[in-house]
């Protein structure tokens, strides 16, 4: 047994951060929240009272948000990340480039794979961005909490939802929509991106707009391969995570600066990145 992930949680966590792993080794999905997680807990819960459920600032500010989640939802009473969803810099660098794209190639339809409850998907309707979202979400759970926020926003008639995508997912962009060159894409499912951006589908979608959550794999190769595929129908920028700015937010001015930091953290296990494609 590997005890080098033993010996690093008692270090960070105490003896709470130890008994998580070994839990996690017997294969139980369950955890004891550290300090930090009751922090945070805590936090969600601040914030969706003083922000009456509503996102404060940022693309998306005015959106009402539901208090339920399907993530983690059997570790944490409700989603940890809605403390950076309130405050509306949640993927700050992808709401910025959506943004950005828009102006200079602007689409009238929004596709998001892999939704959870909506956040983009709902958010870039609510701040007028494109017309319609088409939203691809394998998890029965999250799509119905997207509905919920769907009615909170009087959305629901501009919101098409199907459930996991797949590499046929061209019949349901052309069933939905008149022009696929009409459509902005976002993606995020995980790393399915290496299976169902094949050469045949990225030929199809090669003058849309798309942003990708890109999962790096343990293999090398791989990432280069995906990387020299993309970069041949699409001008690629690759957007890192990058600072926060909460001085200009009045509710936030009472927090102390640990709690006004950690209202940043999208419990991320490392860096992430993007991939911002826009056709050549």
């Amino acid at each position: 047994m590997n005890l080098s992930k033993f010996e690093f949680s008692l270090s960070r966590d105490g003896v709470i951060g130890f008994l998580n792993v070994l839990i996690g080794k017997f294969g139980f999905k369950f955890r004891f929240h550290t300090a930090l997680d009751k922090r945070k807990i805590w936090l969600v819960d601040h914030l969706f009272s003083i922000s009456s459920g509503k996102v404060i600032s940022g693309l998306f500010q005015g959106m009402k948000l539901s208090k339920k989640s399907n993530w983690d939802k059997k570790i944490y009473k409700f989603n940890t990340d809605l403390s950076s969803k309130i405050v509306g810099c949640y993927e700050q660098e992808v709401q910025n480039k959506i943004v950005e794209l828009q102006k200079k190639n602007k689409k009238k339809y929004f596709v998001n794979f892999g939704a959870g409850e909506g956040y983009f998907a709902l958010g870039v309707l609510h701040s007028g961005f494109f017309e319609k979202s088409l939203v691809f979400e394998i998890s029965e759970s999250s799509r119905n909490i997207m509905i919920e926020n769907s009615k909170l926003n009087s959305l629901q008639d501009k919101l098409l939802i199907k459930k996991n995508a797949n590499k046929n997912f061209l019949k349901d962009l052309n069933d939905s929509f008149k022009e696929i060159s009409d459509i902005f894409l976002l993606m995020d499912i995980e790393g399915g991106e290496f299976d169902i951006f094949n050469e045949s589908n990225l030929q199809a979608i090669k003058n849309c707009n798309l942003i990708i959550e890109f999962h790096r794999s343990h293999d090398h190769k791989k990432n280069q391969e995906f990387l020299s595929k993309i970069k041949k129908y699409f001008n690629v920028e690759i957007l890192k995570t990058s600072n926060r700015n909460f001085s200009d937010i009045s509710l936030l001015r009472d927090l102390n600066d640990d709690d006004r930091w950690l209202i940043a953290s999208e419990n991320r296990p490392y860096l992430m990145s993007w991939l911002a494609c826009s056709p050549k």
